[in-house]
């Protein structure tokens, strides 16, 4: 940056550290934001990663001076946020937008256009649905105007082969930009089945610097350093990379034009936990499908550890995507049981009530001494060498009849249909032999024991097939000022009958279950994705009781409809019923993804001028092209992805979309990058659709082209 805005200090109490506080009538500038990052991270300003974590990690705005903006100064994050939602407001970011403008409309004069989809990259092989809920992520090297060094990573949730990459990222990604390169530019693509054969279905996380990421892919957590010279494989032909064989190895690792990788092997597998990087300690969180919880430090800054041992948060429940809270120090992380679980810096686990009406899966072993015990959601099993009213080994498991025994299928393997194994002398059980190998199904419908007298038995415990769904399958979203857990559920434990948003306070207590917000009927079989917050609840000067409007995708047991839930002094208050967005009952709906775009007005409390305030989305399938009139047509089993303009609240149910178009099967979760004063083809949003589609290609309607899985990048002021 060619300017510095003066910037005022407080000290800490004894004078050792010193940060940026911003005074009780101005509002940080760019330059402050920037100065705030060095001041952090005791280096100079590099760039911003903007991946899944960007949106479940949010600052409501600190009262100045205050111990809570004290915490979060702390924290790298604070000022990328504050970087990502100032970019265009200061004079030097202006001018450099509006001299760029100017250049370019001497080279080309663009025409504006209702619905603009820059451009949509065959990632070739077959589009995948396991891409529900998993983001891109996108780097940005400037704040002020676009950089051909810019990229953005995008997981292809296909079985690596030698013809289908794993992920792959692209460069050169901006319409009218200078870069005199076709638009987008593949700059790695890599196969990654040295690391893992399996897909990749979480969200990656980048470097603080950009130049690494990581990932979880099958039972493996992946460590990339990027090239940093040329092109690293093609869409077609990706390049198989090497892994280290020590972690010192790749620590010392140079990637040149290749790149470098190291994978840590997980206990389980991990399908539905991203990782989560904190940049100030350079920590990694992750979750696997049992209900561990991994912690690796250093990651990205030195030689690569595991720090200690996983820990058991919910065995043998599937973890969401942790999120870590620097203020509290502690991660909050949701199972597939419905319950949010807080970690702390010790690893001490302590479980909210249940929130969401979850189901887990766990596995006890036999032991023949008895004792060993699994708690799955509320329930405990405990294996019993001997059952305490008999002679027979046994699991005893505790519960309440409406919400854990009678929604639980124990299946027992041994050889059925022998007169030795598989006996059963619970009460009101019945056991049928599903095939003639190895398992009986038993559906328990009180508090009764199950008595085996197969003594190297083990136990599965499963959801029954109908009965209630996972309780929780995204993230939280933390706000680490007002000291606040959101999360999101498509059947409420305690009504069941709704879907809800349940708001807890930090540090959560023991089986609190906080307060709930309903958005719609519930479902045991749709999911529930993340919602956002609109710019008042980040500009509102309301200190540790922010206010503003968190927007949601509900409804699951009904056709899809987005809701406002009003934010009043910290609490849910007021919930809107927005428009329907789909026809069709249980169509599912993406994340929300939401971004104050200032043009050449301002994103203020009311944003002025023509700054916009978008939020985005998709739905699977049968829009309501009602809502849609300038773009998605109701054609089934076609999906749509839409952008509303929520600078106004409220919503109404026949608020329009101010843009949409169809996308085959809807999308996965939507990343943002720039917010240009000046939109010269740089303030856009990031996608994959989730099924086969016909990808137009680059600018101009070549190169990789062809059906199949498209790495989307559309304008955010007309998709």
């Amino acid at each position: 940056m060619r300017t510095r805005v003066k910037v005022w200090f407080a000290a800490f109490a004894v004078g050792l550290l010193a940060m940026p506080v911003w005074a009780q009538e101005s509002a940080p500038t760019l330059d402050d934001a920037i100065a705030g990052y060095e001041s952090a991270t005791h280096q100079s300003f590099q760039g911003i990663p903007t991946d899944w974590t960007s949106r479940h990690v949010v600052f409501s705005k600190p009262i100045p001076g205050s111990d809570a903006e004290y915490k979060v100064q702390q924290d790298p994050r604070y000022w990328m946020q504050l970087i990502q939602r100032a970019q265009a407001s200061s004079d030097e970011a202006v001018a450099d937008a509006k001299a760029e403008k100017k250049k370019k409309q001497k080279k080309k004069k663009v025409k504006p256009v209702p619905i603009k989809k820059d451009w949509s990259m065959n990632l070739q092989g077959t589009a995948s649905t396991a891409l529900e809920g998993v983001f891109p992520a996108k780097y940005s090297f400037v704040t002020s105007g676009e950089s051909c060094n810019d990229y953005v990573a995008f997981p292809t949730g296909q079985v690596p082969t030698a013809a289908h990459p794993s992920i792959v990222g692209f460069k050169d990604l901006y319409t009218n930009d200078s870069c005199g390169a076709t638009i987008p530019v593949v700059s790695w693509s890599f196969d990654t089945t040295n690391a893992d054969a399996a897909a990749i279905v979480t969200s990656p996380v980048l470097s603080l610097n950009g130049t690494q990421m990581a990932f979880a892919e099958g039972s493996h957590l992946v460590l990339i350093k990027l090239p940093t010279s040329g092109t690293s494989g093609t869409l077609s032909g990706p390049t198989v990379l090497t892994e280290q064989t020590t972690p010192a190895n790749y620590a010392a690792c140079t990637p040149a034009s290749t790149g470098c990788m190291f994978a840590f092997a997980l206990t389980n597998p991990d399908t539905n936990s991203s990782p989560y990087y904190d940049s100030q300690t350079d920590t990694l969180y992750v979750g696997d499908n049992k209900g561990l919880l991994y912690k690796f430090n250093p990651v990205f800054n030195g030689t690569p550890a595991a720090s200690g041992s996983p820990v058991t948060v919910d065995a043998g429940d599937s973890l969401t995507g942790p999120v870590f809270d620097a203020t509290s120090s502690n991660v909050y992380v949701g199972d597939s049981s419905g319950f949010i679980n807080q970690v702390s810096s010790t690893n001490v686990v302590t479980r909210s009530g249940r929130l969401g009406a979850g189901s887990g899966t766990a596995t006890i072993n036999t032991d023949p001494s008895g004792g060993d015990t699994t708690t799955v959601g509320a329930t405990t099993y405990t294996w019993h060498a001997t059952c305490p009213n008999g002679t027979e080994q046994c699991v005893v498991h505790s519960g309440n009849t409406t919400t854990d025994a009678a929604n639980f299928v124990e299946a027992i393997n041994g050889t059925c249909g022998s007169t030795t194994n598989c006996v059963v002398t619970a009460p009101n059980a019945s056991a049928t032999a599903t095939s003639t190998t190895n398992v009986v199904t038993i559906q328990n419908t009180t508090f009764a024991n199950v008595a085996l007298t197969n003594t190297s038995a083990s136990i599965t415990i499963a959801p029954t097939p109908g009965g209630i769904a996972a309780g929780m399958v995204d993230a939280p979203i933390v706000d680490s000022v007002a000291e606040t857990v959101y999360s999101f559920v498509a059947r409420d434990a305690t009504t069941t009958a709704d879907a809800g948003v349940r708001l807890l306070p930090i540090p959560i207590t023991a089986t609190s279950v906080g307060t709930m917000a309903i958005i719609g009927t519930s479902s045991q079989a749709t999911p529930i994705y993340s919602g956002t917050f609109d710019n008042k609840y980040f500009t509102a000067a309301s200190g540790a009781s922010p206010s503003g409007n968190l927007y949601v995708c509900g409804d699951p047991g009904g056709v899809p409809t987005l809701y406002g839930v009003a934010i009043a002094s910290n609490a849910l208050s007021t919930v809107t019923t927005g428009p329907p967005l789909g026809t069709v009952a249980g169509t599912t709906c993406s994340n929300v993804t939401e971004v104050c775009n200032p043009g050449t007005g301002a994103c203020t409390n009311t944003p002025s001028g023509n700054a916009v305030d978008w939020i985005f989305l998709s739905i699977e399938a049968s829009v309501n092209a009602t809502r849609t009139p300038s773009g998605c047509t109701a054609v089934a089993g076609q999906g749509c992805v839409m952008a509303f303009n929520v600078t106004a609240p409220p919503i109404t149910a026949t608020t329009n979309a101010s843009s949409s178009v169809n996308e085959a099967g809807g999308t996965s979760g939507i990343v943002i990058d720039n917010v240009i004063a000046v939109a010269t083809g740089g303030s856009q949003v990031y996608f994959t659709p989730l099924a086969n589609s016909t990808c137009t290609g680059n600018a101009g309607s070549t190169g990789s082209t062809g059906s199949g899985p498209c790495a989307t990048q559309a304008a955010q002021n007309g998709l």
